[in-house]
């Protein structure tokens, strides 16, 4: 069985073509390790989906579905700690139901969200490369159990 993996990303909150290319480049890693549900987010502009209702709830039933979720969080972005927060509440109700990895573009001008930095249920790393992105994706996954595909 092919595990599903989440992956949130800005989309609306002002991303930029290296952004996107650096989302495209952590999607495809990401596909090493399962099926990315989320993988439109590369496609989708910054005026996202044109019905905000069935984005909502085709979202979150899939970040809700998937038993791993990984974040890009150098771009600050109310859909993704919305996102972030639900599964942060989840998680305190039920650990071990769901594992969060979110990655940070360094160097960054602006500070993350003590939001995020500071949830417990939350797996913060920094990358300056994307290799080095790759690395803590590896590294986090492994000490879940998984095996790349």
């Amino acid at each position: 069985m092919t595990l599903d993996i989440y992956f949130a990303c800005s989309i609306s909150g002002g991303r930029d073509s290296e952004d996107v290319a650096r989302y495209t480049a952590l999607v495809r890693h990401l596909q090493l390790w399962g099926n990315v549900l989320s993988e439109h987010f590369l496609t989708l502009t910054s005026t996202g989906d044109k019905d905000d209702t069935l984005a909502h709830d085709r979202d979150l039933t899939w970040l809700l579905q998937a038993p791993i979720t990984v974040a890009e969080v150098s771009t600050p972005s109310h859909g993704v700690g919305y996102e972030l927060g639900r599964l942060a509440e989840r998680l305190s109700q039920a650990p071990g139901l769901h594992h969060v990895l979110c990655l940070r573009k360094a160097p960054q001008d602006k500070k993350l969200s003590s939001m995020i930095a500071g949830c417990p249920q939350l797996q913060v790393r920094t990358y300056t490369v994307v290799d080095e992105a790759f690395t803590h994706i590896d590294t986090f996954f492994a000490a879940l159990g998984y095996q790349k595909k």
